[in-house]
């Protein structure tokens, strides 16, 4: 249920899951979550999605947008020991992208 309020507190439509050690092991979608509140065990383990896209810091954008264009989530910018940096969307990655564009064409 925590994750369910944090998500719903946070406007979050995804969230991604991290280990012990804070590494990154998937995402949870809201939907998911809310189907599985009531359920007796409703452990994150049994519905996080580990196929994920993680990109390291260093991550070229042009890189950035052949791999989100084909994911179904955001990606995961992690270190070098998967730890969690960022997170990028496709809308903002868009949005970059054309300014990017707009401004070296001037």
């Amino acid at each position: 249920k925590s994750v369910l309020r944090k998500m719903r507190k946070n406007n979050l439509s995804t969230l991604f899951v991290l280990d012990k050690d804070h590494r990154v092991i998937g995402i949870v979608n809201v939907g998911d979550v809310a189907k599985n509140i009531n359920k007796e065990k409703n452990i994150i383990s049994d519905i996080v999605d580990t196929d994920i896209v993680k990109v390291k810091l260093d991550t070229p954008a042009t890189e950035l947008f052949a791999l989100i264009e084909n994911s179904k989530y955001p990606l995961a910018v992690v270190d070098d020991d998967d730890h969690l940096k960022g997170v990028i969307i496709k809308g903002s990655l868009i949005s970059m992208l054309s300014k990017e564009v707009s401004t070296s064409g001037d």
